[in-house]
């Protein structure tokens, strides 16, 4: 899954609508997708738009951030080769959409070594989301792709359907945290701590 919608049905229904009608679980898997998909208007009306394509935040060049389409079959052509597998923070900004929270859930922060780290590339992919038109930003600064990871995700998820999006992630933190008293692999920040959240 590259991108995944959930329209604006109400704070009440809105995830569950879209588990459960395939045509509001709207997938985009590549870049040409993703143009269809601009052109025909169904990015538009959204409480959550999911990015759950690899992201790559370049601490060190910010023009090289970038999210990371295509399909196996060019996995061995450079990204800047590509004729459908990288968007640039240009193409990012380009992108006319319309929702409450767009989230990055596979970002991550990277850093070539012996170079002095630079926030430019985190602030240019949020600016760049910013002005395709998302009402805010769920970032995460590395991967967490195991089973904990999955269900601190989900949990958040839950909690952006249930009230404001603006602390929904401190929210889904203190709920973790609490069931975490008793379970130490819980309690890691590696788990908890790697999502954050910008608002207009």
């Amino acid at each position: 899954r590259i991108l995944r919608r959930m329209p604006k049905t109400g704070p009440q229904t809105g995830l569950a609508v879209q588990r459960t009608i395939p045509k509001d679980d709207q997938q985009v898997r590549s870049e040409r997708e993703l143009r269809a998909a601009l052109r025909s208007g169904t990015l538009k009306n959204l409480r959550l738009l999911e990015v759950s394509a690899p992201t790559y935040i370049d601490c060190s060049a910010p023009a090289a951030t970038g999210i990371l389409f295509g399909t196996k079959t060019q996995q061995r052509q450079p990204l800047w080769e590509r004729f459908d597998g990288w968007l640039d923070l240009a193409e990012v900004s380009a992108c006319r959409i319309d929702a409450d929270v767009t989230a990055f859930w596979a970002s991550q922060c990277v850093l070539p070594s012996k170079r002095t780290p630079r926030p430019a590339g985190l602030q240019e992919l949020l600016a760049a989301t910013f002005d395709a038109g998302a009402g805010s930003v769920l970032l995460a600064g590395w991967t967490c792709n195991d089973r904990l990871g999955s269900s601190f995700d989900n949990l958040v998820r839950a909690k952006l359907k249930d009230g404001d999006a603006g602390d929904a992630l401190l929210r889904a933190q203190r709920e973790w945290l609490e069931r975490a008293q008793d379970n130490p692999k819980m309690q890691s920040p590696h788990i908890w701590a790697r999502l954050r959240f910008w608002g207009r």
